[in-house]
């Protein structure tokens, strides 16, 4: 399949059809629509299964933005096309690259209780002052 190929089957593919993103894991199987579990998974690793979505809901915003600010970097024009296919609006692009190329991973506090209104606020301050204020 070609890049534009791939491009245009990307593009073309309809919101209903959400179980097209999947994570496998060793025991889990995670889609848009829920989580497989395949065989018998030790409590463990459940647990920790538990933890990490919990994490990750509250970093989905971070891992969206980061995507974007990568497509654009590595694909130009191809990302721009696939980023217009999510229908998000221009200045919600601007401000979703503008806050993820402010606040760099180091400053980015979601595990103590901070979300992501509290980065965009401080967005626009020098990286030390960003860390004094969101500590």
């Amino acid at each position: 399949m070609t890049a534009i190929t791939h491009l245009r089957s990307v593009i073309d593919v309809p919101p209903s059809t959400t179980d097209m993103a999947v994570i496998e894991l060793d025991y889990f199987r995670l889609t848009a629509s829920g989580l497989q579990v395949k065989g018998a998974p030790p409590f463990e690793a459940w647990a920790a299964l538990g933890h990490s979505l919990n994490v990750m809901q509250d970093g989905l915003q971070w891992i969206v933005r980061d995507w974007l600010l990568f497509g654009e970097s590595a694909y130009g024009e191809m990302a721009a096309q696939i980023i217009d296919a999510r229908k998000w609006k221009p200045e919600t692009v601007r401000g979703l690259r503008w806050v993820a190329e402010s606040v760099p991973r180091e400053n980015r506090f979601m595990h103590r209780g901070l979300d992501y209104s509290h980065h965009q606020v401080v967005a626009a301050l020098p990286e030390r002052d960003q860390k004094r204020w969101l500590t």
